[in-house]
């Protein structure tokens, strides 16, 4: 079958079983004598042949199931059954999917390309979590909350170096005044230290890490002592270039390279509080927040439908073999930490960034550290949205004569490879037009392009769209040659500044 027939058969069926993390039926591994290639191979199932559990939460997978309805009613394979979906409870959640569902078992087979030989079968896979932060906050400071999320202070000054040095069109400066001199904007420790900037908090934490994390995200929901639930998206940032902590903790003995992790840095710091300050006051970057206002806060973040997704029933997947909105029946079965479980949760996300892959692979259509400093300016786009005339968005779709019209993608600049943006933006293009999802309205905001070369290398880098699209080591030689260019401008704009205030 071909990846296209597979994805039609999932959703003509409405296949409903991925066993992940369960018992497996491998065969013994057999001598490969000739090239292979994995295929997936779905077989019908039942019911009864699904271990059950106690975690089992039909009521959550059929409130989740609703809200892909939203995107998936239209699809004639699903009509019926979102129609019936709206009209059930929560108490008939399990007879629903039970009388409107045929569960299919997933398995994955190695064969042989020349003797089509299966070599191996395995019904197993890899379950991960993840997570949209959420801090408990106080709206004032107090003396265990100290740690503020601040919305962008009126003292940030930004400096088109342009409109002095034409030669430097497209570079900016971040900074503020301070007597009649423009000088760098305070590092994230200064930040922190000041004061004066108590009245831009959104919000305070008693948690650094927590907030470390939170801006490292660029987004996230506050939940205050009160009950309130605010959430806060990505404003400005400082103008100081991003340091990974990780590298300062490998540097001084405290973490191995394979042991960097979120959690493993968590855990640092709450056995060495003493040091956390040094630890994160490596990185001199600090993210300002705005306050994200219109709809639900108690809903969760936007997945690859555009739809909110819902916590312990939403599941990202590989949509070459699974369509959005397809119910999914997973048996989780680990150690460390001890996890037992089969439960019914609905595919509403993929792989890749909930935003989708344009953050991922900026890097190809923006390669220079000044490509960062265009977006945003004369009329480049910014923010990660859309508009019928409007030449500063991201995506602009102009008035045509009936029958005909054009996209314009206005975030790539003229120093990208061609054949390396071409590859990435028609693969972007086809997995959405694989899975069709509500359009935002115009100017609508979901979030905004990498603000700096540095911070476009790292979204690269754990990116499974691109290594999708583009061999390993095109990939591998490409993030080698932009980390020297960003070590390089990074010593010529600390140059070119002190020159600029000079002349100031």
């Amino acid at each position: 079958m071909t990846k296209r027939s597979i994805a039609s058969l999932v959703s003509a069926l409405i296949c409903l079983a991925l066993l992940n993390g369960c018992s497996s039926n491998k065969q013994k591994p057999q001598e490969i004598t000739e090239p292979t290639e994995e295929s997936v191979r779905f077989e019908i199932s039942a019911f009864s042949d699904i271990p059950s559990s106690e975690q089992e939460d039909w009521a959550a997978a059929l409130s989740a199931f609703k809200i892909s309805c939203r995107s998936i009613y239209r699809k004639t394979a699903w009509a019926e059954a979102c129609s019936k979906a709206s009209g059930t409870d929560a108490q008939n959640a399990e007879a629903f999917f039970k009388n409107n569902f045929t569960p299919w078992k997933i398995e994955k087979r190695t064969i042989g390309t020349q003797t089509g030989t299966v070599y191996s079968v395995s019904d197993t896979g890899l379950m991960t979590g993840y997570y949209e932060p959420l801090l408990t906050v106080s709206k004032h400071r107090t003396e265990r909350h100290t740690t503020p999320i601040l919305s962008t202070p009126d003292d940030l000054i930004i400096v088109d170096l342009a409109e002095a040095y034409p030669k430097l069109k497209g570079m900016r400066l971040r900074g503020k005044i301070q007597g009649r001199k423009l000088v760098p904007y305070d590092t994230r420790a200064k930040i922190v230290a000041r004061k004066d900037l108590d009245k831009y908090s959104i919000a305070w934490s008693d948690d650094p890490v927590a907030v470390f994390f939170l801006q490292i995200q660029g987004s996230g929901r506050l939940r205050t002592e009160e009950g309130e639930l605010i959430r806060v998206g990505y404003d400005d940032q400082n103008g100081r270039p991003y340091k990974a902590v990780g590298s300062w903790l490998v540097d001084q003995g405290y973490l191995k390279r394979h042991e960097l992790s979120m959690q493993n840095i968590r855990a640092w710091a709450q056995n060495n509080p003493d040091k956390v300050d040094t630890l994160l006051n490596q990185n001199q970057s600090f993210v300002f927040f705005k306050e994200k206002k219109g709809g639900d806060p108690n809903e969760g973040p936007i997945g690859a439908q555009g739809l909110p997704l819902t916590p312990k029933a939403s599941v990202a997947v590989d949509r070459r073999y699974i369509s959005l909105g397809t119910p999914v029946l997973v048996s989780v079965s680990q150690t460390n930490p001890n996890l037992n479980f089969t439960k019914l949760v609905v595919a509403q996300d993929t792989g890749g960034a909930i935003k989708g892959p344009i953050r991922e692979i900026s890097l190809f259509l923006n390669p220079l550290p000044s490509s960062y400093q265009r977006l945003g300016c004369w009329e480049a786009p910014k923010r990660i949205n859309w508009s019928f005339g409007n030449r500063s968005q991201l995506v602009r779709i102009p008035a045509a004569h009936p029958g005909a019209g054009r996209m314009e993608l206005r975030s790539p600049d003229p120093a990208c490879n061609p054949y390396l943006a071409f590859a990435l933006v028609l693969a972007a293009a086809m997995e959405g037009i694989t899975e069709v999802t509500p359009l935002q309205a115009p100017l609508d905001d979901s979030g905004s392009l990498p603000e700096s070369l540095e911070e476009a290398i790292s979204l690269a880098e754990k990116s499974a769209f691109i290594r999708e699209v583009l061999p390993e080591n095109v990939i591998d030689a490409y993030l080698a040659e932009k980390k020297k260019t960003a070590a390089r401008f990074e010593a010529d704009a600390n140059a070119v500044f002190q020159q600029h205030l000079r002349t100031i």
